[in-house]
């Protein structure tokens, strides 16, 4: 990979497939949301939100000997993650509904298939984007490889969003290393 046109072209096919990726996670959302509907889902999300309750209920317990700060700080993690409410909860009382436990489990599982979908199509068409910062390239078979693909595959799982900070972050390093070199030429 040497030229501006070949990396461009080569980004802009990870940005595509993230965007597929996210598609397919879309419409697979809205199927397992059918079928949750449709088979009464809500039963089994009501005994793991009375689960969840119990657990948490025993973790609290656990720190009631504890200054009421930190008490206070577990509360509002626990509102910021699983009820997804930055900032705005202020008080100390802890609801659960069965419905935010079932969006974060939900929003879990498919983050977690976004990213093995991520890795199976780097592995098929061997994406291998790591590269771009090695000087000379690495040997199919080896285990340094296998390990490129699998993070390249894991950065095309998490979406778009996520993989052009990666994509801006590659451009910056082969930019600073090209002026790197750059200089090494000129000062020597």
């Amino acid at each position: 990979m040497g030229n501006l046109l070949d990396i461009t072209v080569f980004f802009t096919l990870l940005l595509a497939l993230t965007l597929l990726i996210e598609r397919i996670l879309e419409v697979t959302k809205v199927i397992y949301d059918f079928i949750d509907g449709r088979f009464n889902f809500y039963k089994y999300w009501t005994t793991r939100t009375q689960a969840f309750k119990h657990q948490l209920i025993q973790r609290v317990e656990a720190f009631r000997h504890t200054d009421s700060a930190i008490l206070h700080a577990i509360v509002k993690r626990f509102d910021e993650l699983i009820l997804n409410n930055q900032g705005t909860y202020g008080g100390s009382v802890i609801v659960i509904s069965a419905d935010a436990v079932r969006t974060g489990a939900v929003r879990l599982m498919f983050k977690i298939f976004g990213v093995l979908l991520g890795i199976l199509i780097a592995y098929c068409l061997h994406i291998d984007f790591v590269d771009l910062y090695n000087e000379t390239p690495l040997d199919a078979a080896s285990w340094q490889h296998q390990v490129h693909l699998l993070l390249s595959g894991i950065g095309l799982g998490l979406g778009s969003g996520p993989m052009h900070k990666i994509i801006t972050t590659l451009e910056r390093k082969q930019k600073d290393r090209a002026e790197a070199k750059k200089q090494q030429r000129s000062g020597t």
